[in-house]
């Protein structure tokens, strides 16, 4: 039997409402960002739905790693955008929210303004949400282990509505 949120997960039309639940929760994302996003709680059920994420290959540690990986989805957008128009007429490319930027609270202002930056640059596609706990806290999460993990990316679109319909 379905858990009440894989029928929400398999409608991408949910999007405007779980973005809508979040929009009180959010702040800026350093002290002089313009850029606001939301500031969640991070428990057990959404630990659970990111653990299956990560085991599904959704999940990408770091942020030089998620750079490299929205630089190289960026690319093949443009190569598919630079298509003749009639081979793409019916495409939408790139227009909706499909990546989860994951970032912990105790970034420093260096980071969390790099952090800004790739928000901006794919905003077409990346939304970005801060969890209320430390970067030690999401290493033992997901590593079992001391290790600082300050940014995560959900790089998958069903993977990003299944971990926002897990905040509580």
């Amino acid at each position: 039997m379905p858990k009440p949120q894989d029928s929400l997960v398999s409608d991408h039309n949910q999007l405007p409402q779980l973005l809508e639940k979040l929009a009180d929760t959010c702040m800026p994302l350093w002290e002089g960002g313009k850029r606001t996003i939301p500031v969640v709680t991070l428990d057990e059920n959404l630990e659970k739905t990111l653990a299956f994420v990560r085991r599904c290959g959704s999940l990408r540690v770091g942020l030089e790693q998620i750079q490299t990986v929205l630089e190289q989805e960026e690319a093949g957008l443009t190569r598919l955008a630079q298509l003749s128009v009639k081979k793409i007429q019916s495409l939408d490319v790139g227009v909706s929210i499909s990546r989860l930027l994951i970032i912990s609270n105790d970034g420093s202002e260096r980071f969390n303004r790099h952090c800004e930056t790739l928000l901006n640059l794919y905003s077409h596609r990346l939304l970005g949400i801060k969890f209320n706990v430390p970067a030690g806290v999401l290493g033992q999460i997901f590593f079992g282990r001391e290790k600082m993990v300050k940014s995560l990316l959900v790089n998958q679109k069903d993977a990003v509505l299944r971990v926002l319909s897990s905040i509580p």
